[in-house]
């Protein structure tokens, strides 16, 4: 385990393999919109948007930014078991939160379907992003991206396949949900058992504490997520699910820009706080 732990890659590896990883990955997000545009019409395109607008904003939330947080835990002030075992426990509760979402508004019944699915394959995403946050602290973005590389081109694939053979949005999503559990087993939480010895226990006060640290980081990723979903509600309330759909194929292009910048920021982050924790701050120049 020495071996692996005690060996950070470069800042300009990292850099390489999050930015490849991330465009691959966003690229296949992108290519899931086009296909399912090709294969189907404007009103399931929507229906997919919609329900990635509707769980985006309650996951950004409970998720409570606990990546970033563990990337930059210098001092190991909580243990991974503490950060896996809080993303369970939030990761239940968005999804209860997003079934009172659909339970409350009036969606179609394919439409709430089609949302509780893609709340399911988050929930089993966010289990996968909180062991990037490990392999993150440990400088290893070779893992992150290797693990977003696999899964970005097998959920296109699944997806599409799915909708071409049975012509059901809900049995594509819950194909892509059954993809993310698969790879969360078989890659992530297999690479975090390198790294971490993993037992789970409940700390109510432990949790608690956690929680209190990291929620400004949640709310903020939360608001940042409503506005640029805002527009989505909108169109889909005053136009409906097939003008969503036109947009969402126009607007999802400009999620590209950020890629950069997020890769730079998640490789240099850990090495940061590093510095920051020892008193280096003249290597932050």
């Amino acid at each position: 385990m020495k071996s692996v732990v005690n060996n950070p890659l470069s800042l300009r590896s990292n850099f390489t393999w999050i930015l490849l990883g991330n465009i691959i990955y966003m690229g296949s997000q992108w290519l899931m919109v086009v296909v399912l545009a090709k294969l189907s019409s404007p009103k399931v395109v929507g229906q997919f948007t919609l329900g990635l607008a509707i769980t985006a904003p309650v996951f950004l939330l409970t998720n409570l930014q606990l990546r970033t947080v563990q990337a930059t835990d210098t001092k190991t002030e909580y243990k991974f078991n503490d950060y896996l075992g809080l993303r369970i426990v939030t990761t239940f509760i968005a999804l209860l939160f997003i079934i009172l979402i659909v339970s409350i508004v009036n969606y179609p019944i394919d439409t709430s379907i089609v949302i509780l699915m893609i709340g399911l394959a988050k929930a089993f995403e966010a289990l996968s992003d909180i062991v990037y946050g490990l392999m993150q602290k440990y400088e290893r973005m070779d893992r992150i991206a290797l693990s977003r590389m696999i899964k970005g081109p097998i959920t296109l694939l699944t997806l599409g396949l799915l909708y071409w053979k049975f012509n059901s949005l809900f049995l594509s999503v819950l194909g892509m949900a059954v993809v993310w559990l698969f790879l969360f087993i078989t890659y992530d939480y297999y690479n975090a058992r390198k790294f971490e010895k993993i037992r789970l226990k409940i700390s109510v006060s432990l949790f608690w504490k956690l929680t209190k640290l990291a929620l400004p980081l949640g709310i903020v990723l939360m608001l940042s997520s409503l506005n640029t979903n805002i527009p989505r509600y909108l169109v889909e309330f005053f136009l409906g699910e097939e003008a969503l759909g036109y947009f969402a194929s126009i607007a999802y292009l400009m999620v590209a820009g950020n890629t950069v910048i997020n890769a730079l920021g998640q490789s240099a982050t850990p090495r940061l706080s590093k510095y920051f924790i020892k008193g280096e701050v003249k290597k932050y120049q």
